[in-house]
């Protein structure tokens, strides 16, 4: 059996020498990875941001990704090619990448001018290409343009219906009640198997409160991450055995 860890942030860049970052460090999903190496699965594929924390297990196959695009790219291959029966998709990818920069001094002579349309302002951003070079540091203010990434967590089941499928909802200083509801439509919406629930103002450290739902409910509720860690690979085995 093969298994899937995506952990840590993606980082969208700006220009060759800045980008966008998350806080995520990827310590839960190294934790996860080294928790099914040690239960004896096939093979262990992590996934991980480029800063992010690094499983201790050496067994554990290492794929380095930047981008939400990298991401995409090394999922679809994996899932396609080499037969992969549960994806944890711990990671936190970006909602946005940067599409584009202009300064302050473009928007003036921009709004300097007769008649203009927002069609022509987001023209301005597509003449700003900044790949491969860095952007001056010369000016006051600049303006980054943020463009949609997909989300690639509704791209999986596309890929293989057949992969069991592990999300993650992190949200920020909620009631219980709407944590639950959120993590139930990601369950839904993305024909998940297991949905981690976690609120970040409940994480500190290794004291992580979590709550991992099914379809049927609540599952179980953690207050570390090396709990939360083996109450998900026993959850997937056990769901695999059935």
């Amino acid at each position: 059996m093969k298994v899937i860890v995506t952990a840590g942030g993606t980082t969208e860049k700006i220009d060759d020498v800045r980008g966008i970052n998350n806080f995520s460090t990827g310590r839960l999903g190294s934790l996860i990875a080294d928790e099914f190496a040690s239960s004896g699965i096939t093979e262990v594929i992590y996934i991980h941001g480029l800063h992010a924390h690094m499983p201790d297990n050496s067994a554990v196959r290492s794929i380095g990704v930047e981008s939400a695009r990298d991401l995409a790219y090394q999922l679809e291959k994996l899932i396609k090619v080499e037969r992969i029966s549960v994806v944890v998709h711990s990671m936190a990818v970006s909602d946005y990448f940067a599409n584009g920069v202009i300064t302050d001094e473009q928007v003036d002579e921009y709004i300097q001018k007769k008649n203009p349309t927002t069609s022509s302002f987001w023209r301005l951003f597509s003449k700003n290409e900044t790949k491969g070079k860095k952007m001056s540091s010369s000016s006051e203010d600049i303006i980054v343009r943020l463009s949609k990434n997909p989300k690639i967590i509704s791209k999986i089941k596309l890929w293989d219906p057949n992969v069991l499928l592990v999300g993650f909802k992190l949200l920020v200083n909620v009631k219980k009640e709407e944590l639950l509801s959120v993590a139930k439509k990601t369950l839904s919406k993305n024909d998940c198997q297991f949905v981690l629930a976690n609120d970040k103002s409940l994480i500190s450290g290794d004291n992580h409160q979590a709550i991992l739902l099914n379809s049927e409910g609540i599952v179980e509720e953690y207050k570390t991450k090396q709990a939360i860690a083996q109450g998900i690979v026993k959850a997937v085995l056990k769901e695999k055995e059935k």
